[in-house]
C-alpha cells in the first residue's frame, strides 16, 4: 500500500481553494519524512528523528487545513489541542479516531517540540509516518465532504433554513431526492 500515493490522489481530486497550499505542504512533509526513513536524506543517526519532525508538521498542517474548511475559519491562532476539541464537539470524527489523534500529539508532537535532546528510532518513525498518513487521509476526506456539501447547498433549491438541519452531503442528497 503506497500511502503517499493515496494522499496525493486524494488531494489531486479536490478543487483548488484556500486550503490547497497547506495540503501541498502536508504532502511535502510526509514525502520528506519517508525519504528520511528510507535513508535517502539527512544524516544516518538523525534520520528517524528528522522523519518525526516532518510528520509533526504534516500532523499539525492536516488539523489546521481541516479546521480552515470545516469551521470556515482561519486556523492561524489555533493549537492542535483546540482543533481536536472542535472536531470532538462537532462530532466530526469518531471517538476512537480522535483518541489516536490526541495520542499522536501526546506521544510524538509534544515531546519533540519541547525536548531538544529527544531521539526517535526506526519503529517510532514508522508508526509516526503511518499514523500521520492515516490522519491526513481522514481529515482530507472530511475536507472533501464539506466542499461537496457546500457546493450542493450552493446549487440547491432547498430553502436555507431547511439546509441547516443537515450535517452531511448524504443527508442533504437523500432529502433533496424525495
Amino acid at each position: 500500500m503506497d500511502l503517499v500515493k493515496i494522499l496525493k490522489d486524494t488531494v489531486a481530486a479536490l478543487p483548488a481553494g484556500e486550503y490547497s497550499s497547506g495540503l501541498t505542504a502536508i504532502l511535502r512533509h510526509i514525502s520528506v519524512a519517508v525519504r528520511h526513513f528510507e535513508g535517502l536524506s539527512g544524516s544516518h543517526s538523525d534520520r528517524f528523528t528528522d522523519a518525526i519532525y516532518r510528520t509533526n508538521q504534516a500532523y499539525e498542517g492536516s488539523l489546521k487545513e481541516a479546521y480552515r474548511v470545516l469551521a470556515n475559519k482561519d486556523p492561524a491562532n489555533k493549537s492542535p489541542h483546540q482543533i481536536e476539541k472542535y472536531l470532538e464537539q462537532n462530532n466530526i470524527l469518531r471517538p476512537r479516531v480522535l483518541t489516536q489523534i490526541t495520542r499522536y500529539r501526546h506521544d510524538y508532537r509534544n515531546p519533540s517540540t519541547h525536548d531538544y535532546k529527544l531521539d526517535f528510532d526506526q519503529s517510532e518513525a514508522l508508526l509516526a509516518i503511518t499514523s500521520t498518513c492515516g490522519f491526513a487521509k481522514l481529515l482530507i476526506d472530511q475536507i472533501s465532504e464539506k466542499i461537496a456539501f457546500n457546493n450542493a447547498v450552493l446549487h440547491s433549491t432547498i430553502l436555507p433554513n431547511e439546509i441547516l438541519k443537515f450535517k452531511t452531503i448524504d443527508e442533504l442528497s437523500l432529502y433533496a431526492s424525495n
